[in-house]
């Protein structure tokens, strides 16, 4: 069916009476046992310890558990916030998305915090929005896989917001968020000369010649900023 087609037919009163039908029998075999999860993870986010942190990374890790209720707002919330953490955790941060409340309210509330500062900046292109993410940085500890994830999910534009933020943490020498925006930009956009320069140049700067010069080898094409780089540093 192609996109016209399908558009008109999801006006159409069979299209309503099937959703309809759907969301009634989703409810008949699963509302109860979702209810029944929702009280599980609150007393694991409550409990806070490594362990349960562990018990709910292990329920988020189950395709059929995730594919039954992905479609849902409160679990749909919940993947995105385990997503995140087990991105901190695999970088190894000392303090996490768990880390900002004891509950799926307050942290699904930093999540909105976050997201509409980041349209403030993209959409707004409101002065004070950068202020406000280095301020939301700076109280909730907010890790760069927590940045990353919600301009994935929440902005038009990832890879000019990206370059906006690497632009930002590196006017206030945060260049371990830098470092990660712009990775991600790299995946965006491999190849990139700007972006894998910039990245070979935050590597030499704190010693890593060896990882600078393979961002530079990445270069098909070397320009006068990368042959730049490679004689300061000797990479």
């Amino acid at each position: 069916m192609d996109n016209s087609k399908e558009r008109a037919y999801m006006q159409t009163e069979e299209y309503i009476r099937e959703k309809e039908w759907g969301e009634r029998n989703w409810n008949r075999k699963n509302k109860q046992q979702e209810k029944i999860y929702m009280k599980e993870i609150e007393q694991r986010l409550k409990e806070g310890t490594e362990q349960a942190r562990e018990e709910l990374l292990h329920m988020f890790r189950n395709e059929e558990f995730i594919e039954t209720y992905k479609s849902k707002t409160e679990m749909a919330y919940l993947i995105v916030i385990m997503q995140i953490y087990e991105r901190e955790v695999q970088f190894g941060e000392k303090r996490t998305i768990l880390d900002m409340g004891d509950s799926y309210e307050i942290i699904r509330s930093k999540l909105f915090e976050l997201k509409f500062i980041l349209w403030k900046i993209e959409f707004a292109k409101d002065v004070r929005g950068k202020e406000l993410l280095l301020e939301f940085i700076r109280t909730n500890q907010a890790t760069p896989d927590m940045i990353q994830c919600i301009v994935h999910t929440s902005t038009a534009d990832e890879s000019k917001v990206l370059v906006e933020l690497s632009d930002l943490f590196i006017a206030h020498n945060m260049l371990r968020y830098a470092f990660r925006m712009l990775e991600y930009l790299d995946d965006l956009e491999p190849g990139n000369e700007m972006v894998l320069c910039i990245l070979a140049e935050l590597c030499a700067r704190v010693g890593k010649c060896k990882r600078a010069g393979e961002y530079l080898d990445k270069i098909k094409n070397p320009g006068i900023m990368a042959e730049r780089i490679r004689e300061k540093y000797g990479c």
